[in-house]
């Protein structure tokens, strides 16, 4: 080469270089930058190839490497010499024509190799089974080629700026640090058993296999996986790019550092133990699986299709950043997970599996025809939180708890399902609403207080089958043609003026023994066209609670009961009740144009109960027992079908009726005890009274119905228009108008009625005159009295004007007038002989003179059969004889079947007008029935001793009617042939004298 002090030069500037080398850079980085490279640059003119004869001496053994003229170098047998530093190539050199060094057998230097750009070392060993290249230190600006199985072992690997390494082949890199600025390219497979550092440049992984068996870190990097299985223990992005494309990525983590870094998937797999992301992650149908997750602020991770799934929950998931996946897959199994900005979830199905969610800081969870499941202890949104569904299927199936709260918000929309298995807690204004979508819930109950909300909107369904807690200003809304239903023995509270409100054509069922309690100040409101059906349910409202119906429909089935406290209100609505216990301890109102209907059940108006009618219309159909008040106006309309029975304290009152408003009985009405003002009451059915009092302004008792009263008042203002039955004990305070189906008296007992009033009755109006008693107690009759004119009429006219009391009072007389058109009229009086024993005798009619006229009486007499219960004809007629005197007429009841029953002059006494009332005798005849003293007469002195005791006066008048099933038994006819002449019988040997004892009384008909 030279002379020897030109070699001392050469290496003494080599130890130079290298000293410079390993000092320039405390990490052995070698910086080309340096000044060092002007020592390398003037090797050039020494050695132009940087021929390694030149740096390192020929070996003893011969060995050399092959030269060509282009300074090729290749190494055909191993090599391996302990030399401080090669350098291959001149440094800074621009040669067009790249130099190779091909390794072709182990080429081992123990110490540091520089492949400087215009070198590429070429590894053809075709063995990754044993090391191709080794070295302490390989530092290359050239390139690296492998195109065989090929291994490096190197203690530093260092790629700079404008280096590469291309490998077509399998190529394992074993070093304890890596670091490149250059371009990888594996094309095959490829093991790193080494911490690598990535600060620029890029590396490309294709279609192979690459495992990075220790710490990878990439600084402005980009890396590009196509179709490659890459393993790493932990890959670290700065400001890098990672691309994976079809391929396979597993770490232990893989971390993106700062919101500078992208990873980017399309295909393939990834697999970490960890992720944690600073930057942007795009995973475009990539199947993703993972322990730890963390998202932190401002960053994002996107996903496309594929998986995303979480393999264990032992780790905690922070999403502080967002979340986006559409059309994926995903499971994501946490210890925690906490969401502080975004889960974006589109077009596929997630799935939240932890011990806690949190959702704070405003955090959103947007899901669009999405299924999105949750199987979390807690789930807690707060801190104005979101959840915003659309089409989507979002199921919490085994949450313990659903707490929103913060002004937090759970919306679905566009048919969403929201499915809740757990408590679900809404406070500080937080709301779930549904629009046009559904919410199934179960298992514990829902919580809604602090003017928190859950709204149930347009078209929208709810199911609630366990509990609905309302309070402290909570609300619940069913509105917008939506549909509810609450089962299951659910209960429903309204505490601390709370609202559940129906509206706008919405429906609501409620059902299998739930329980509505209304309490302090809350509302229950149904409002426009909407519909509540209640069945097998309790609803109480208390005193200060309401339920109010507008323009609504509600209906009672099932055995349900209402139990009102506070205030019941309808207006403008229908209620239908079937089987339903109702009970108004508070106010039950119904106004514009209402409409009541009560089937089956009962309903209970207690004593500081009140049922309000203003223009409305109540049917009852079932029973009513009141004790309460009731006010109906002028412009309602009441019907009983059922059974009312208004007991003590019980108070009814209407306002002036119109011509087409009433109060109308088809059924059983009872009063007992109290009072009412009605102003229009038509009957058809019974009405019964009881020690109370009453007032009408217009009182019509119909064909085939009954007014019973029992010592009570009856005060009328217009008349009375009798065509049923009235029969009882009581005054009737005005006029009664009779027909010819009116009937008074009873078959079952004795009437006292007494009529302060005119009477006008027909012809045909049927009287019926009980008698009970027997020989040793008396005999007990009906009475009827009227106190002023008694009339009867034919078609409506009057036939005469009998100023009379039939008994008590003024006289009886026909002398007022007659028409041809009605002579011969009859009239019916019938008895019913309760005991065929009794014996006595019965005055009908009683005056001080009986005027003349042609008016004719008929008796028609059955007998009870006790065997048939019936009433049957007389098997004896010589037992009941008919006696007339010149005051009086009346029947002889003999306790013997003999017809030699003498008719007995009456005496003096008889007919004198002593007055009389419901407790004393008829005109001194008869008195209360009482028993004789004396025995039971034997001869006839004795039965004409003891008829002359035994007179019991009867009162015969008109005070209404009222249904009866009584058996017509004997008839006495009145007939006006004329007016002067004496009342006479129909066969006129009856009324012979009794020294004609031996005349049959029976030739009269009876």
């Amino acid at each position: 080469m030279g002379s020897s002090s030109t070699r001392n030069i050469l290496f003494f500037l080599i130890l130079l270089f290298f000293n410079c080398f390993v000092t320039s850079e405390a990490l052995g980085i070698l910086n080309l930058n340096l000044p060092v490279g002007d020592i390398l640059n003037s090797l050039v003119s020494i050695n132009k190839c940087g021929e390694i004869k030149d740096v390192i001496p020929l070996l003893d053994n011969g060995f050399l490497f092959g030269k060509d003229t282009n300074c090729n170098y290749t190494n055909s047998s191993p090599y391996s010499k302990k030399a401080p530093y090669v350098v291959f190539g001149n440094y800074g050199a621009k040669n067009t024509i790249k130099n190779f060094l091909n390794i072709k057998a182990t080429l081992d230097f123990g110490g540091q190799v520089l492949i400087n750009n215009q070198y590429t070392l070429q590894l053809q060993c075709n063995s990754d089974a044993i090391d191709c290249f080794k070295s302490e230190m390989l530092n290359v600006t050239g390139d690296v080629y492998s195109g065989t199985n090929s291994k490096l072992s190197i203690g530093s690997f260092y790629l700079y700026k404008g280096s590469s390494i291309n490998s077509d082949k399998r190529l394992t890199i074993n070093s304890d640090l890596m670091y490149s600025e250059g371009i990888l390219n594996f094309n095959s497979d490829s093991i790193f058993n080494t911490p690598v550092e990535l600060n620029g440049g890029s590396v490309n992984f294709n279609s192979g296999n690459c495992n990075l068996n220790s710490n990878v870190n990439a600084k402005n990097n980009s890396i590009i996986s196509s179709k490659s299985n890459v393993l790493s223990k932990i890959l670290n992005l700065y400001n890098s790019k990672y691309n994976n494309n079809g391929g396979e990525i597993k770490s232990d983590q893989l971390n993106l550092n700062d919101n500078t870094c992208a990873f980017q998937s399309n295909g393939g797999n990834i697999q970490a133990t960890t992720i944690t992301n600073n930057g942007q992650m795009n995973l475009v149908d990539t199947n993703t699986k993972y322990t730890g997750l963390k998202v932190n602020a401002d960053s994002k991770i996107q996903i496309q299709g594929g998986t995303f799934n979480n393999q264990g929950i032992d780790q905690d998931l922070d999403l502080v950043g967002e979340l986006s996946m559409t059309g994926t897959s995903s499971i994501l199994n946490h210890k925690t997970i906490s969401l502080g900005q975004m889960l974006n979830l589109k077009d596929g199905d997630c799935s939240l599996n932890s011990n806690s969610i949190t959702s704070k800081s405003s955090s959103k969870i947007i899901s669009n025809n999405q299924s999105f499941k949750s199987t979390s202890k807690v789930f807690q949104a707060q801190e104005k939180s979101l959840l915003d569904c659309t089409n989507s299927n979002v199921n919490f199936e085994a949450s313990d708890n659903l707490l929103l709260k913060d002004q937090s918000q759970f919306q679905f929309k566009a048919k969403s399902l929201f499915n809740m298995n757990g408590l679900v807690n809404l406070k500080d204004s937080s709301i779930i609403s549904l629009d046009s979508s559904d919410m199934v819930h179960s298992n514990q109950h829902i919580q809604i207080s602090d003017s928190s909300q859950l709204n149930v909107a347009s078209n929208s369904n709810i199911l609630i089958s366990s509990g609905l807690n309302i309070f402290n200003g909570g609300i619940f809304n069913l509105n917008l043609n939506s549909n509810g239903q609450i089962k299951n023995n659910t209960l429903v509270a309204l505490n601390d003026n709370s609202t559940f409100s129906v509206s706008n054509a919405s429906k609501l069922s409620i059902s299998e023994s739930s329980n509505i309690q209304i309490k302090n100040l809350s509302k229950f409101n149904i409002n426009d066209k909407s519909i509540v059906n209640l069945d097998q349910t309790v609803i109480s409202v208390d005193k200060q609670g309401s339920f109010n119906s507008q323009a609504s429909k509600l209906v009672f089935t099932g055995n349900s009961e209402a139990h009102v406290n506070g205030e019941f209100k309808l207006t403008s609505t229908t209620m239908e009740s079937d089987g339903t216990k109702i009970i108004v301890s508070g106010s039950m109102s119904l106004a514009d144009g209402s409409n009541v209907k009560l089937h089956n059940g009962k309903l209970t108006i207690n004593d500081n109960g009140k049922l309000d009618l203003v223009g409305s219309t109540f049917t009852n159909n079932n029973e009513i027992l009141s004790s309460g008040e009731w006010n109906i106006d002028e412009t309602s309309y009441f019907a009983n079908n059922g059974i009312i029975t208004c007991d003590k304290n019980s108070k009814i009152t209407s306002t002036n009726a119109g011509d087409d408003k009433f109060v109308l009985n088809h059924g059983m009405w009872s009063m007992n005890d109290n009072s009412a003002s009605l102003k229009k009451f038509e009957n058809y059915g019974s009405l019964r009274t009881v020690n109370s009092q009453l007032q009408f302004k217009d009182l019509t008792v119909y064909k085939n119905s009954e007014l019973k009263i029992t010592t009570s008042n009856i005060q009328l203002e217009n008349d009375l228009i009798h065509q049923g039955k009235i029969h009882g004990s009581g005054n009737i305070n005005g006029n009664v108008i009779a027909n010819s189906d009116a009937i008074l008296g009873d078959t079952d007992s004795p009437s006292l009625l007494r009529i302060k009033g005119n009477m006008v009755h027909s012809i045909d109006t049927e009287f019926n005159v009980y008698i009970s008693g027997n020989a040793t107690e008396g005999v007990d009759y009906s009475k009827f009295i009227i106190e002023s004119d008694y009339s009867i009429s034919d078609s409506g006219s009057s036939v005469g004007s009998m100023e009379s009391n039939l008994g008590v009072g003024k006289f009886l007389q026909a002398d007022s007038g007659s028409k041809s058109s009605n002579n011969n009229s009859t009239k019916d009086v019938n008895l019913y002989i309760k005991d065929k024993n009794v014996s006595g005798t019965i005055v009908f009619a009683n005056s001080t003179k009986f005027n003349t006229g042609n008016i004719e009486f008929k008796f028609k007499i059955k007998v009870y059969d006790p065997n048939t219960k019936q009433y049957v004809p007389i098997q004896d007629d010589c037992k009941y004889k008919l006696q007339r005197n010149v005051n009086s007429l009346g029947v002889v009841i003999s306790p013997f079947n003999s017809c030699e029953v003498p008719i007995v002059e009456s005496p003096s006494t008889v007919g004198a007008h002593t007055g009389g009332d419901f407790n004393g005798g008829v005109n001194g005849i008869g008195g209360n029935g009482a028993a004789s003293s004396n025995p039971s007469p034997t001869t006839q002195a004795q039965l004409v001793a003891h008829f002359k005791k035994s007179y019991i006066g009867l009162a015969l008048g008109c005070v209404g009617g009222v249904i009866g099933f009584a058996i017509i038994v004997g008839v006495l006819i009145w007939k006006n042939r004329n007016i002067k002449n004496f009342i006479k019988l129909k066969r006129e040997s009856f009324f012979t004298r009794m020294n004609s004892s031996n005349s049959s009384l029976s030739s009269y008909s009876v």
